[in-house]
């Protein structure tokens, strides 16, 4: 059993309690595994599954924690970049992690036209 296995059979569960909270928001069980479930679908749709590397450049939230556990669920691997570093660091973190798909959030979305 991995962790989103034990994360659905916990939703099911435990539907309202609280999963995650933080400053800006809190999630039940069954919305965490909602929206990692959705976003497994997306990454799907992306071409990620199975063995794939893919990158996180986005501040530290619950669609981080989302998007990991996603990648998860399709048997990928997700590699979080710190959203302050400078490009060129970016850069090699992306490239060493052989990600082949990054995944950007506002706080970054200038370099959505690199």
């Amino acid at each position: 059993m991995n962790i989103v296995n034990r994360l659905r059979f916990v939703a099911e569960a435990y539907e309202e309690k609280p999963a995650v909270v933080t400053v800006e928001e809190e999630l039940a069980y069954g919305e965490l595994y909602d929206r990692v479930d959705r976003y497994a679908a997306a990454l799907g749709e992306l071409g990620i599954g199975e063995d794939d590397r893919f990158a996180l450049l986005m501040g530290n939230s619950t669609r981080m924690l989302s998007l990991i556990l996603a990648g998860w669920q399709v048997g990928a691997t997700a590699a979080p970049v710190n959203v302050r570093l400078g490009d060129d660091t970016i850069e090699f973190l992306v490239d060493d992690a052989e990600a082949g798909t990054v995944v950007v959030d506002e706080f970054r979305d200038d370099l959505l036209s690199v």
